[in-house]
This record gives C-alpha cells, structure tokens and sequence, in this order.
C-alpha cells in the first residue's frame, strides 16, 4: 500500500502545469517569432521558459469566424459564420 500511494503521489508531480492562449487575428509579430520592430518583452519571456508554436491553424481565414469558433466551441460550419458580413449575436447560445 505505500508503494502504491508513494507511486500515486509522483504521478501528481509530473503533470505538466499548461498554460493555452487563445488569441485571434494574431499575426507572428511578437519578439519570440523574430519580429524586431514589436516590443513584447513579458510575452517573450514566457515564451522562452516555454514552447512556442511555428505552425498557425484557425478554423476560417478571417476574424469573424474564426471569433466565434474560438468563444463558442463551434466549427464555423456549424454555426454558419463564414464571413465578416454575417451577424449571429443573439443566436448563439
């Protein structure tokens, strides 16, 4: 029983502490993506003590479905935002 409980208590130790940033519209112009105009140093710091992910995916290529896919769970299929036009507020939900 020690061994098991000894076992079960290093297990908790070894779970990675995550931290996910969802942002939308973001273009790599930080300074961990190499940009030397945009000043972000807290950002930067982070990065350094972490991973920092070279590849991009988002649901739609513009900010609106993509928006809205990120707030509400939902694949713009679903949710029939395709554009910057359509106007769902309201009808989420």
């Amino acid at each position: 029983m020690l061994i098991l409980s000894a076992a079960c208590g290093h297990a908790a130790e070894a779970k990675p502490n995550v931290l996910l940033i969802c942002v939308d519209d973001l273009k790599p112009l930080l300074g961990c993506y190499g940009d030397t105009v945009v000043k972000s140093p807290n950002i930067d710091r982070l990065a350094a003590r972490g991973i920092v992910f070279e590849r991009a995916y988002c649901n739609q290529a513009v900010c609106a479905p993509s928006r809205n896919a990120l707030m509400t769970g939902l694949r713009p299929a679903t949710i029939g935002i395709y554009d910057f036009e359509t106007n769902r507020a309201g009808q989420l939900g």
